[in-house]
């Protein structure tokens, strides 16, 4: 629904439906699917939750203390390229490299979709890497490489790469924030599109959306990205916020899991838990509250009728 932190009431009532009739709905398939007898709450009744993100890239909201967020567990450092990559990244000039990928899931695009993309992004000067496991079409740009598989992290770590054009995934976003790469994004499911929102709210790239595409404003939107340094200054602050942490998230779960073998969860885990459903949402001091309004108001109400009778006399 491309919803931020900033949201109106229509926006924040959307929020609510979708994030209780979606997600119970998709549960309710998942645990039907493959015949998983689910506990009524068993969010809440884990004793720890790691949760792999960074305040920096996402919506700031508070966390109870038995919530730790880890930082970005798939975004690291790069290792070393294979040979015929790193040729192939060195040899792209001041223009860099342009990196397309559309997620492991996505193994075939409709011919329409594919002849858009790849005959826009052959109209740039840069060189482009398309990660790819489908069919390969017969016109392909001499700029353009076709992988059916690269390593998306190390890819976008390299200094060349000036674009990623992505789905929005998940981890896909959080690479291209860990190592400073503007984007574009073309959504193409539900979270994706949660995805497109963020990249607009944090200022580093722009989207388009599958339905509507076209090679024209599938161009508008890359030469808009490049050519506006500031989505790339952006995604280069972002980034630096995301790599000044004092440990990794792989060494911070590790700590927090260490922590709560060692001294137990009671000292992080809220009392929520032992409250009952008037307790928690405050129902018997509301209804003390709206108790003594009601007999106040009554009260003057009646005061001020003796005092009107008493005057009339």
């Amino acid at each position: 629904m491309m919803l931020t932190d900033e949201m109106t009431f229509l926006a924040r009532f959307k929020n609510l439906v979708a994030s209780t009739l979606v997600y119970n709905t998709d549960m309710s398939y998942v645990t039907l699917k493959h015949n998983i007898t689910s506990e009524k709450y068993p969010f809440e009744q884990a004793i720890l939750h790691l949760l792999v993100t960074d305040f920096a890239i996402g919506y700031v909201h508070p966390l109870v203390p038995n919530i730790i967020p880890i930082g970005l567990l798939t975004a690291k450092p790069a290792n070393k390229l294979t040979s015929d990559l790193k040729e192939f990244m060195q040899n792209s000039g001041d223009e860099g490299v342009i990196v397309v990928a559309l997620g492991t899931f996505i193994t075939f695009l409709p011919k329409k979709t594919l002849d858009i993309m790849l005959s826009t992004i052959a109209r740039f000067p840069q060189k482009i890497i398309f990660s790819y496991s489908g069919s390969t079409p017969r016109h392909v740009g001499d700029n353009i490489k076709i992988v059916k598989w690269f390593n998306q992290n190390d890819i976008l770590a390299h200094p060349k790469t000036r674009l990623f054009i992505t789905h929005g995934g998940v981890s896909s976003y959080r690479e291209a924030m860990y190592h400073g790469v503007p984007m574009v994004c073309i959504p193409l499911m539900i979270d994706q599109l949660d995805t497109a929102a963020k990249i607009i709210s944090n200022g580093v790239g722009t989207y388009v959306k599958m339905k509507s595409l076209n090679d024209e404003n599938l161009y508008e939107a890359i030469v808009e990205v490049l050519s506006n340094e500031k989505y790339s200054n952006r995604a280069n602050q972002l980034s630096a916020a995301v790599k000044d942490v004092p440990m990794n998230a792989t060494d911070t779960a590790v700590f927090w899991i260490e922590h709560v073998v060692k001294y137990g969860s009671s000292h992080l885990t809220v009392h929520k838990k032992h409250l009952c459903v008037t307790e928690y949402y405050l129902i018997d001091v509301i209804v003390v509250i709206v108790t003594i309004m009601c007999i106040t108001g009554w009260s003057l109400r009646r005061l001020v009728s003796m005092l009107v009778r008493g005057i009339r006399r």
